[in-house]
C-alpha cells in the first residue's frame, strides 16, 4: 500500500433514495451515480434497501449516500445541491427508476 495524503477540503453529503428493477445490481446504481458526479463523488454507499408498502412489484428502493469532494476547493451548499439534482438526474434516466 501506499500512503496519500489527508484530503485539504472538506466533504459533503447527500442522500438518496431510488426505485429500481429488482434485478438491478446494487453496485450498477452505485456505479452510475459516481459517473454522474463527473469525477466529484468520491464514494456511493447502500445504507437502506426497502421492499414493500409504496414500492411496486418486482422493485426495490435503494436508500444511497454519496460523498462529495473536490480536490481542488470547498464545495458550497449551492454548488453540491446543483450537483446532486443534476447527479440524481442522470442516474435515474439511465438505470430506469424514479427518486422514492
Amino acid at each position: 500500500r501506499k500512503a496519500q495524503p489527508l484530503p485539504r477540503f472538506p466533504a459533503v453529503v447527500r442522500d438518496v433514495a431510488i426505485v429500481v428493477a429488482e434485478e438491478l445490481p446494487v453496485a450498477i446504481a452505485a456505479a452510475e451515480l459516481r459517473q454522474a458526479a463527473a469525477g466529484l463523488a468520491e464514494a456511493v454507499d447502500l445504507f437502506d434497501l426497502y421492499r414493500g408498502e409504496h414500492v411496486p412489484a418486482g422493485r426495490k428502493s435503494l436508500g444511497l449516500r454519496i460523498t462529495y469532494r473536490d480536490p481542488s476547493q470547498t464545495l458550497t451548499d449551492a454548488a453540491v445541491d446543483a450537483l446532486h439534482a443534476e447527479v440524481v438526474k442522470k442516474a435515474i434516466a439511465a438505470l430506469g427508476g424514479a427518486v422514492r
